[in-house]
């Protein structure tokens, strides 16, 4: 709305375009027209900004449906991730025993040791539950001590008593017990952490069964064996020391050897069933 003052009259003018008229005021009469001119042009201007409204409001709803529409892309994807995922730790922890365990059954390696050590002979002693057990043995030599020689996760006691560590005891005189787990060779049953346990601390007793004392043994483990060489340290030994313990390509936890396995990307804390924890 203009207001304009001239000639010492007053004189109000306007013009709204929207309702397309204009009116004047002179000397207080008013009259009215429609405005041809702005009437037109603000006719074209509304209706072209109710087309660029329209226009916005279909621009937004189109990208709100785009958004939306990613986002279900997404869920998706992510709920088929962690679908995907669950079932890759739900397979681990199913069949984690096959990554811990790899035992055989006695093949040719039984004639070769027997060839490369014929003193040595296989004994048998028994579980308190009765079960028996096997191992190869050869008696010290006079002044020597007797070495408890605990394999690895691998194989089975004959293949590892081929290696050279047990060809420089045997040749130096030492005595050699080789015991066999449970799982491993002829004999039956599962491994795991708590049967190995117990093999290795009935394999001590049949030494002291046999008058042979804690402080003339020493424990030998190899990889998974070094497990059980500190665990039956501490175990046995407070009563009375052994001789001493060596441990080959030890290891902290198998804790600690899925992480670097894994990468860190399952939960292995959560999810092993026997952790041989050397550390405690």
């Amino acid at each position: 709305i203009g207001r304009n003052v001239a000639n010492g009259y007053g004189i109000e003018t306007g013009c709204i375009c929207q309702a397309q008229e204009y009116r004047f005021q002179v000397n207080g009469k008013q009259t009215q027209n429609k405005c041809k001119v702005s009437g037109k042009q603000g006719g074209k201007s509304r209706k072209s900004g109710d087309n660029k409204s329209e226009n916005k409001i279909i621009k937004r709803k189109a990208k709100v449906e785009t958004g939306v529409k990613e986002m279900i892309k997404v869920g998706l994807i992510m709920v088929g991730a962690v679908a995907v995922y669950a079932v890759f730790v739900g397979i681990l922890y199913g069949t984690q025993d096959s990554f811990l365990y790899h035992p055989t059954r006695r093949g040719s390696e039984t004639a070769e040791l027997t060839a490369l050590f014929p003193e040595m002979k296989e004994v048998s002693y028994f579980l308190p539950s009765g079960e028996k057990l096997y191992a190869w043995y050869r008696p010290a030599k006079k002044g020597r001590k007797t070495v408890i020689y605990f394999h690895g996760n691998a194989y089975n006691v004959e293949h590892h008593g081929l290696r050279q560590p047990v060809k420089m005891l045997y040749e130096k005189g030492y005595g050699i017990l080789l015991p066999e787990y449970r799982g491993y060779g002829d004999l039956k049953g599962k491994p795991s952490q708590s049967s190995m346990e117990e093999d290795a601390e009935t394999a001590v007793k049949y030494l002291n069964g046999q008058g042979i004392r804690n402080k003339d043994i020493v424990l030998y483990g190899h990889s998974m064996g070094t497990y059980l060489s500190v665990y039956t340290s501490a175990k046995r030994g407070q009563e009375e020391a052994f001789a001493g313990v060596v441990l080959e390509a030890p290891f902290y936890s198998a804790e600690s050897v899925g992480e670097r396995y894994f990468y860190n990307l399952v939960p292995v804390k959560q999810m092993l069933k026997n952790n041989y924890p050397s550390y405690r």
